[in-house]
């Protein structure tokens, strides 16, 4: 039942895709879920394939992890500065399909 709804649910949304988005849409879309637009907080944004048929939703899917990059800036006592960059991690994006290069886990 799943896989059925899944695949009927696929179909209809690639139609109302191409009816309705640009293709200047899709890619503001997939690009918003790489990190890679203006205005969001500085990240490095993994896609990872979850393809783990036995378990739902007994299908193949992307999730998108974001590492939020941070730099801070603190003064040393003699007067110099200094910097660091950690990473920490970031909220977890979830998309059904897309045609960028995935990342397995």
């Amino acid at each position: 039942m799943s896989r059925r709804k899944t695949g009927d649910f696929g179909r209809w949304h690639n139609k109302w895709l191409k009816k309705n988005a640009t293709e200047a849409a899709r890619n503001s879309i997939d690009e918003w879920f790489n990190g890679k637009c203006e205005g969001l907080v500085a990240n490095k944004t993994h896609k990872v394939v979850k393809a783990d048929h036995d378990v739902t939703p007994y299908r193949t899917y992307y999730k998108y992890k974001a590492d939020i990059l941070t730099s801070s800036t603190s003064t040393a006592s003699s007067g110099g500065a200094a910097s660091a960059t950690s990473n920490t991690s970031g909220s977890d994006k979830t998309e059904a399909s897309s045609n960028n290069g995935p990342v397995k886990e």
